[in-house]
């Protein structure tokens, strides 16, 4: 009997205490947490960003500037503005080789290896 009081009372306090991100995330404005979200990215050195627009647009780019109500992104050659209301998600990228260059050094230590086996073997 105790144990399953115990475990109402658990589960009514579960129930009824609502996250805390949550509770934060109603209270603040969408454009302020993306403006920080960006700017400490920025600061971090990863400046390689994917935007996904509200649209369903992908934005892929390197973070140029960050303003009160937009940010500026460098996206090829040229620079686009988007606005903190059109961003549905953002995906941080890293500045990490990318996977065709990784193949091209396998190959070239693999071919180096192969090469010092060989004159080795004579």
């Amino acid at each position: 009997m105790l144990c399953r009081t115990t475990s109402l009372l658990l589960l009514a306090l579960v129930v009824a205490m609502p996250p805390t991100n949550a509770m934060t995330m109603q209270d603040t404005d969408p454009g302020t947490v993306w403006a920080a979200a960006l700017q400490k990215a920025q600061d971090e050195g990863n400046d390689r960003v994917e935007l996904r627009l509200a649209d369903g647009r992908t934005v892929k780019g390197k973070i140029v500037a960050v303003h009160a109500d937009r940010c500026e992104i460098q996206a090829g050659r040229d620079t686009v503005l988007v606005p903190y209301d059109r961003i549905s998600s953002m995906r941080l990228k890293n500045n990490a080789l990318s996977r065709p260059v990784k193949y091209l050094i396998i190959i070239g230590v693999g071919a180096a290896g192969y090469l010092l086996l060989a004159l080795a073997a004579r």
